[in-house]
């Protein structure tokens, strides 16, 4: 984790005094001066970025995660190639300053500040696989890799933005720049704010091309895609001979931690959840054929004997509400990966978009006017259910404005045009997977060119920042560092530029990933048509939590808003997120509680 503050308000021994080295100083590296204060906590994982913070010539850098271009950046500015990498990122800020980001590849988080002039630089990686937040007010800025530590700040408050909260229980898409605390922003991925005592200037320096469109053969799509994806799990485990990766019976893990077995000759050890209580949902059969093919070390979590924390013991160190309800397999394997001794798993995140995937068919099937399949599911109708609800339930009108008015806005945007599936579909996964499976048998009669338009919507979604925000937490919570393969940079690019014939064949979606594997992956797992449905899981899981006694909100204690437990559990049957609400209410109860 980075952290840091620039204040004229606050003299250098209470600047100091906030930062967060007390309980392991050993584990801290710190910087004083001028009004400004940072720390870095020490990463010991393999090709982590270290040496931070540093000061040269009236600048500091402080940075977190993994950049895999800084021998190309350091032959670019003159420097030499073994130098350190707060050299090369000082010097590539004096160059280019806020495009900096333009000129990084890997997963990182960046703070450049100059004392002097109380300027302040964050950027943030394309796709938000690190976390960056801060908080600002007349006492000066600070920023952190943990929107909670900065909440620890005793003038920033923890109080819960109750809107955002709103529309993550709906659907809604939230704002990239905001956390669910009303006091600490998010850095946007792809981009750059700079903080003075003026204000604050966001600027996005990212933007993936998808043009032109690749013209290959099958065979050239397949050799090309593995030769991107080969490099991508390389500099994912660069400094390592010993790979530890998630593993489920899916196509995207299976092909990660294969590759790394069979094609750069890692020794990787597999972390695979199993529900011997959930038959429906356990893929032994397929980590299995995994583990026999590529000669994996595997190690099984039985999730109905795993000893997971309860809400309230994690309410406190997480960043986000959807960890609350996410999180408990992803946790699983990386607290077994830590006590393995890894410092580093791998996750097969967005594989769907990388191989072209299932969201994108959703899509086609909406732009083909499929409305009657719309109507079926009844998206608008819950929706608007689920706002009247929500607003009723925090006792104000978070959408004061109502449905109509979103819609309205939809149509001058022409999102429905653009973006409609995932925009407006929800239904049971019974449903959305037939949508899936007609959308591509459609794709396949009659391709389309709006393939790529999808990619990019999807990659610039809240969706992405999402599903990185929880495995952020999770990774915090287990001493990990997760990576993804599927999201470098220079397979993300060329993949936006596959046509939808490259992605689709003979009714399988993601077809270059699955041709690209051949004789990598088993083909029980490679041409698997089948998605498992881990519902029954998820639902016992959010069932349990829910029902257990919470030391932070009795039934002789109301809530603030919107009432006492017994109530709750009658209102969140009405937004059938009955796990949501309630871990919303336990969040919100911690963080007015906390000391």
């Amino acid at each position: 984790m980075i952290f840091g503050l620039v204040s004229d308000a606050l003299g250098d021994a209470e600047l100091a005094g906030h930062l967060p080295d007390r309980a392991e100083p050993a584990r801290w590296q710190r910087w004083r001066g001028e009004g400004a204060a940072l720390a870095c906590e020490l990463d010991d994982a393999p090709a982590a970025l270290t040496g931070f913070p540093f000061a040269e010539d009236g600048l500091v850098v402080a940075a977190r995660g993994r950049l895999d271009n800084l021998a190309e950046l350091a032959d670019a500015l003159g420097l030499e190639r073994a130098g350190s990498p707060a050299r090369v990122l000082l010097a590539g800020y004096r160059r280019w300053l806020r495009e900096l980001g333009a000129h990084l590849l890997g997963d990182f988080a960046i703070a450049l500040v100059e004392p002097r002039t109380r300027t302040l630089c964050l950027i943030r990686d394309r796709l938000g696989v690190t976390p960056l937040y801060y908080a600002r007010g007349d006492w000066g800025v600070a920023w952190s890799c943990s929107a909670r530590a900065l909440t620890r700040l005793p003038f920033v408050s923890s109080a819960v933005d109750e809107a955002r909260a709103a529309s993550y229980l709906v659907g809604l898409s939230p704002d990239p720049n905001a956390s669910f605390f009303r006091e600490v922003r998010a850095v946007a991925p792809g981009h750059a704010v700079t903080l003075r005592a003026g204000g604050a200037a966001r600027r996005r320096y990212w933007f993936p091309a998808a043009e032109p469109e690749l013209r290959l053969t099958e065979g050239e799509y397949a050799e090309e895609f593995r030769a991107r994806f080969v490099r991508a799990v390389a500099r994912c485990t660069a400094g390592t001979d010993r790979v530890a990766a998630t593993l489920s019976g899916g196509l995207d893990s299976s092909s990660i931690a294969c590759a790394a077995s069979l094609l750069l000759g890692k020794q990787v050890d597999s972390f695979s959840a199993v529900f011997p209580e959930f038959p429906s949902c356990d893929e032994r059969e397929y980590i299995e054929a995994n583990v026999a093919a590529a000669r994996l070390r595997p190690t099984y979590t039985d999730m109905s004997a795993f000893d997971l924390p309860t809400p309230e013991m994690i309410a406190g160190k997480v960043d986000s509400l959807e960890t609350l309800a996410w999180y408990a397999i992803a946790y699983a394997q990386c607290l077994r990966a830590r006590e393995s001794g890894h410092r580093v798993i791998l996750f097969g995140s967005f594989g769907d978009l990388v191989g072209g995937g299932a969201h994108t068919a959703v899509d086609e099937l909406f732009a083909r006017r499929a409305w009657l399949a719309l109507a079926r599911v009844g998206a608008r109708r819950e929706l608007r259910a689920n706002i009247r609800t929500a607003g009723r339930l925090f006792g104000q009108e978070v959408f004061p404005r109502g449905v109509e008015w979103y819609r309205r806005r939809a149509a001058e945007c022409q999102l429905r045009e653009r973006f409609p599936g995932l925009r407006y579909l929800s239904g049971t996964p019974r449903e959305i997977r037939e949508l899936r499976d007609e959308a591509i048998r459609l794709d396949s009669a009659r391709p389309s060119s709006r393939v790529a338009l999808h990619h990019l919507e999807l990659l610039t979604s809240p969706a992405a920042a999402q599903e990185f925000r929880v495995i952020a937490d999770v990774e915090r919570l287990a001493q990990v560092t997760g990576r993804h393969p599927f999201v470098d940079a220079e397979l993300l690019d060329w993949s936006l530029r596959l046509p939808l014939e490259a992605r689709h064949e003979n009714g399988h979606n993601r077809w270059a990933l699955r041709s690209a594997m051949r004789d990598v992956v088993p083909d029980a797992v490679r041409l698997r048509r089948d998605k498992t449905d881990f519902i029954p899981y998820w639902s016992s899981l959010r069932a349990g939590w829910l029902d257990r006694p919470s030391p932070l909100v009795q039934p002789s204690r109301p809530s603030r808003r919107p009432g006492n437990l017994p109530e709750l559990r009658v209102a969140s049957w009405e937004l059938r997120a009955r796990w949501a609400y309630g871990t919303v209410l336990l969040w919100t109860a911690e963080s007015e509680a906390r000391p």
